[in-house]
């Protein structure tokens, strides 16, 4: 599936020449994509669109990063778009977790489940922050 940046569904594709999902444990997945750009529907997979994948139950999505076109040696453009993008992992890269630490003893901490205390440090940094330009829109935790 492609989505634009407002995660509005623009589009399905069937049929590329290559597709390539990278999982990473310490940093953000990686997606690498081959089609031709002349394609029914090549057209959506412009740079800051989303791109879902799913496969059985599991869905895996990121942004595009980058589309670029192949040139040879003689000036020729080829036929396909590479198009590159990283899962959305990516946008907790550059985040500093901002939440309680003018309080006590400079750090925010929770003694919980891994699962637990991850959601709360995302949901005090990022979906819900008392500094709203720290908010990043459309995300919310699974229950």
């Amino acid at each position: 599936m492609v989505l634009d940046p407002e995660l509005n569904l623009l589009t399905y594709l069937d049929d590329t020449e290559h597709f390539a999902w990278t999982r990473r444990w310490r940093r953000p997945d990686s997606f690498k994509l081959m089609i031709n750009r002349y394609k029914d529907n090549a057209e959506y997979l412009r740079v800051n669109n989303y791109l879902i994948k799913k496969t059985g139950d599991v869905l895996r999505g990121g942004q595009i990063k980058n589309r670029e076109i192949k040139v040879n040696d003689k000036g020729q453009t080829s036929e396909c778009w590479l198009i590159k993008g990283r899962g959305f992992g990516e946008m907790f890269t550059q985040r500093l977790a901002l939440n309680d630490i003018n309080v006590g003893d400079g750090f925010d901490t929770i003694e919980a489940s891994a699962e637990t205390a991850m959601k709360y440090y995302v949901d005090v940094n990022v979906v819900n922050p008392t500094d709203i330009n720290r908010k990043v829109s459309n995300l919310s935790i699974e229950a």
